[in-house]
C-alpha cells in the first residue's frame, strides 16, 4: 500500500458559508486512505463542530485575510504581512510534525498557506471561488494586478469553481488552471408549489450589494405600479444583515412595496422556505458560480438569475431556468409576469433543472477532480 499523501488544508474562516460549505463536503468525502487531512482555521466557529462530526484532525491558528470585506486602512499591508509572518512561523514545526507533503488553500483570500509552502518548498494548490475585479465586496491589500500576479506565480495548480473565475487570471497559467465545479450537498425534492396566491419570491444569501438586491426590488415596485399582481406579491430576502440593509430599506420605501417585503436574518432549514415559494431570484451583478442556484434546482423552484459571472455555466435560458440582465428592473419584472403567467410552463422547466443538476453536480466528479488534481501535483 502507498503511502497515504498528507495535506495541510488552510481555511480563511470557520464559519458556514458557500466556500466553507463546499470545503466541508471535500473533506466529508475524500478518500482518507489515500489522503490525510490536517485543517489550519483562523478562529473558532462553526466549522469546529463540522469537522470533528467527521473525524477531521485542525488546528487554530490567528491568519489575517489579505483581501477582506473592509476598506484598505493606511497600516493594512504592513499589519497583514506581520500576521502571516506570525503564522507562518507557528505552522512550520505543525508542518514538519505531520509531514505534510502538500499545502492548499481553499480561498484566495488567505496568502499564509502560499507564504508556508514557498518557506519549506512543498506543493501549493490554490482553491480560488472568488472574482476580484470590479468587486465593492473584496478588497485586497496590495493592487488587484499584484494580487492576481502573486497568486498565479505561488502555486503548483490552481482550482477555480468557474470559467467567469479563471478570466481574471492571465492566459500564461492555463495549463495548471482546472475548473471544478462544487458539488452541493443539498436534499432533491420533488414537490412543486402550484399556489400562486400569494405569488412568493425568495433570494438567500450574502445581503451586500454585489448581490443586486436592489434590481429585485425596483422590479417589485414596477410590477406593484402596474397592478400586475395587485398587492398579492411577497419577496423574502433571507442573510445575514450587514450595512447595505439599510439601503434596501431605503428603496423599500421609495418604492412603496415595505409590506411586500420580509429581511429574515437566519433561517434553520433553508429547503422550507424554497418548498413554500414560487420563484428563487438570483440578481447578482457578478457571481462567481451559483451555488444557492443549483440548491434551487435541486429543490424543484422555478429560478431566475443573472447573465453574469458563472450563472451562466449553469443556467440555459428557457431549458432550466431563466437569465436576466443584472442592474435592469424592467426585465426582471417582465421574467417575474412571464413565470407568473406562464407558471405550469415554469415548473415543467424547473424539474428538468432538477434533473440537470442531479445529473451534474455529484459528488463523484467534485471530489474525483481534487483528487486527482492533488495526486498529480504531489507526483510532480
Amino acid at each position: 500500500m502507498s503511502k497515504k499523501i498528507n495535506i495541510l488544508f488552510v481555511s480563511h474562516s470557520a464559519g458556514c458559508h458557500g466556500a466553507e460549505k463546499s470545503f466541508i463536503t471535500l473533506l466529508k468525502h475524500i478518500d482518507r486512505s489515500r489522503f490525510q487531512p490536517l485543517v489550519i482555521i483562523p478562529q473558532n466557529g462553526p466549522m469546529v463542530k463540522q469537522l470533528r462530526e467527521i473525524d477531521i484532525n485542525y488546528q487554530i491558528i490567528s491568519m489575517p485575510r489579505w483581501v477582506n470585506w473592509e476598506k484598505k486602512r493606511f497600516l493594512e499591508p504592513l499589519r497583514v504581512i506581520l500576521e502571516e509572518n506570525k503564522a507562518v512561523k507557528q505552522l512550520i514545526p505543525v508542518a514538519g510534525k505531520n509531514n505534510i507533503d502538500i499545502i492548499y488553500s481553499n480561498t484566495i483570500a488567505n496568502r499564509t498557506g502560499a507564504k508556508l509552502a514557498k518557506m519549506l518548498n512543498l506543493p501549493h494548490i490554490w482553491h480560488i471561488r472568488e472574482i476580484l475585479p470590479n468587486n465593492p465586496d473584496l478588497t485586497p491589500v496590495l493592487s488587484l494586478n499584484k494580487t492576481l500576479n502573486y497568486t498565479e506565480i505561488n502555486c503548483k495548480e490552481m482550482i477555480v469553481i468557474s470559467k467567469a473565475v479563471s478570466k481574471q487570471f492571465s492566459p500564461k497559467i492555463a495549463s495548471k488552471t482546472h475548473i471544478v465545479n462544487n458539488y452541493v450537498d443539498f436534499p432533491i425534492s420533488d414537490k412543486a408549489i402550484c399556489k400562486k396566491d400569494p405569488f412568493v419570491l425568495l433570494f438567500a444569501g450574502t445581503v451586500i450589494k454585489r448581490k443586486g438586491i436592489d434590481t429585485a426590488l425596483r422590479a417589485i415596485g414596477l410590477l406593484l405600479k402596474d397592478n400586475q399582481f395587485g398587492k398579492n406579491i411577497v419577496f423574502n430576502i433571507i442573510g445575514t444583515p450587514s450595512k447595505y440593509i439599510e439601503e434596501l430599506k431605503c428603496i423599500c420605501k421609495n418604492e412603496d412595496i415595505t409590506d411586500n417585503i420580509n429581511f429574515i436574518s437566519h433561517v434553520d432549514n433553508i429547503q422550507d422556505y424554497m418548498t413554500n415559494s414560487n420563484i428563487m431570484l438570483v440578481p447578482s451583478n457578478d457571481e462567481p458560480w451559483g451555488r444557492v442556484v443549483v440548491e434551487a434546482m435541486l429543490s424543484g423552484l422555478p429560478v431566475i438569475v443573472a447573465n453574469a459571472g458563472g450563472i451562466p455555466e449553469i443556467i440555459n435560458d428557457g431549458q432550466n431556468g431563466f437569465l436576466a440582465k443584472p442592474k435592469d428592473p424592467a426585465e426582471w419584472a417582465h421574467k417575474i409576469t412571464w413565470v407568473y403567467n406562464n407558471y405550469d410552463q415554469a415548473l415543467k422547466i424547473a424539474q428538468n433543472a432538477r434533473e440537470y443538476a442531479k445529473e451534474t453536480y455529484t459528488v463523484d466528479n467534485y471530489v474525483g477532480q481534487i483528487e486527482t488534481i492533488i495526486g498529480e501535483c504531489v507526483g510532480k
